[in-house]
């Protein structure tokens, strides 16, 4: 089969599942841009997608010709809005009838706003559904806000986002006597980063270090929020590799985010062996098991942030074994080899090669 994925840039969020993908099926990626500049400074470099043939910024003559030149091709476009390449392309495959599926996060519904969206993407789906062969959708949430913007649900798949494995094994950390905590993501309100270091503040006898990674509009905020704590460290934008390194040696990464379409963080400190706490509102908090490898909290109710991570820390440091059952796991259900024979089995699903339906591995072995 010939794949041909349509995307706004070069993921180190996809190259894992395409590279796999790619030793077995004819793969192409279309992006309208290599990166963004905001990619490159959160350390973002271009990631090995294997023999995957790779098209950056084809003129709209490139793209048609892609197209009609292979009717069998199937072809996955990320996203409905926001990128005038990817739409331009879906449209051509529309007119022809061609197979389209789709990957998608999914959007806030809150406020008049979210009601707007809510519209626009059920308008979107009712015109379009008959040409739609699948919706790929990261979180088991997106599956029913889909379905309600009237895809039918035999259509809808749950997806996620996939990274790279480590090429270093968590080791036992035997100077360390208490947990450290980690958090990875842009410093704004939606991340809700002031909010979770106030909490951990009030929590100094619980933790040994908590280390928070990256940049955004609120670092100024944060920074005077904790210049008196010698136990909390900011540091800013650092590459990827040194993320990875970071996720080895903590105990627990915290992902208290209001909204994430995913949150592919998650996936990297569980293939490091770390447990995870993360919000509800995040896609992948369906990674999450609630014993071995983290917790999901509410924003109300009973089990909230603070519940929740006092539990957490009272656990104390994560053994190796802790730590080798997380990745084992990891490396069975979430990988990109993982995630290419589930893709597969879609596939052959809708094409009715397969009878039964296929369940995310995350979810069948969860």
């Amino acid at each position: 089969m010939h794949f041909i994925f349509w995307q706004k840039n070069l993921s180190i969020h996809q190259s894992a599942f395409l590279r796999e993908l790619a030793i077995h099926e004819q793969v192409t990626l279309v992006v309208k841009e290599e990166f963004n500049p905001a990619r490159r400074s959160q350390g973002w470099h271009r990631p090995d997608f294997g023999l995957s043939r790779i098209m950056v910024g084809p003129s709209d003559q490139e793209i048609q010709n892609l197209i009609t030149n292979d009717s069998e091709a199937i072809h996955v476009f990320s996203g409905f809005f926001g990128v005038s390449m990817i739409a331009f392309a879906y449209k051509q495959v529309f007119v022809l009838r061609y197979t389209a599926f789709f990957f998608l996060e999914p959007f806030d519904v809150k406020g008049i706003k979210g009601k707007l969206r809510y519209l626009k993407y059920s308008n979107f789906i009712r015109k379009h559904r008959s040409k739609i062969k699948g919706l790929l959708v990261t979180g088991e949430k997106a599956k029913k806000l889909y379905q309600k913007c009237g895809m039918p649900a035999n259509k809808v798949f749950s997806w996620g986002y996939f990274t790279e494995v480590f090429g270093e094994k968590a080791v036992e950390r035997n100077n360390l006597k208490v947990c450290q905590i980690l958090y990875v993501g842009t410093i704004n309100r939606n991340k809700n980063i002031i909010p979770l270091v106030k909490l951990v503040k009030g929590l100094n006898n619980f933790f040994g270090k908590f280390l928070i990674i990256g940049g955004g509009p609120l670092k100024e905020e944060l920074k005077e929020l904790i210049k008196d704590e010698n136990k909390i460290e900011y540091f800013g934008n650092v590459s990827n590799q040194l993320v990875k390194k970071y996720l080895c040696e903590v105990d627990l990464l915290i992902l208290p985010s209001k909204y994430d379409g995913w949150g592919a963080v998650v996936n990297e400190a569980l293939q490091a062996g770390t447990p995870v706490i993360a919000s509800e509102n995040c896609g992948a908090e369906s990674l999450l098991d609630g014993e071995i490898r983290g917790e999901v909290f509410s924003f109300s109710g009973k089990n909230n942030l603070e519940v929740v991570l006092k539990k957490w820390l009272g656990k104390g440091k994560v053994s190796i074994e802790h730590r080798k059952a997380i990745q084992e796991w990891s490396q069975k259900n979430i990988s990109g080899e993982a995630a290419a024979g589930y893709f597969v089995e879609i596939v052959e699903y809708l094409e009715g090669r397969r009878v039964e339906r296929p369940v995310a591995p995350w979810i069948l072995n969860g």
